[in-house]
């Protein structure tokens, strides 16, 4: 029942950070990813543990964060290689992508 309650814990922070995200409130976004992946640590959920880099990444990149941004891409990528999640290798490196062709466009 443990188990069941944390996972819906998991799944209602990283819907929350997606609706602040979506709301502009990089913040708020950034605190319910980051408890996103507090739990994923303790379920030892490698999944969860991308979604909330990925989330983390997406949120650092709107605020113009773009070395967070990076390292977060970067962390969601090795864990989607560790467990051999081709879907989450290429959505992260896509936005790796866009992390770096938003940098150039701000060192041009």
């Amino acid at each position: 029942k443990d188990l069941r309650n944390k996972s819906k814990e998991a799944e209602a922070h990283n819907n929350l950070g997606k609706t602040y995200q979506l709301k502009g409130n990089y913040d708020q976004s950034m605190m319910f990813y980051q408890q996103l992946l507090s739990v994923a640590v303790r379920l030892n959920n490698l999944t969860l543990k991308a979604q909330a880099y990925g989330g983390m990444g997406q949120a650092n990149r709107a605020m113009n964060n773009l070395v967070h941004a990076q390292s977060c891409r970067e962390q969601q990528l090795k864990i989607c290689q560790d467990i051999n999640d081709q879907e989450g290798q290429l959505v992260a490196l896509t936005h790796l992508g866009h992390v770096h062709r938003a940098g150039n466009k701000l060192s041009q």
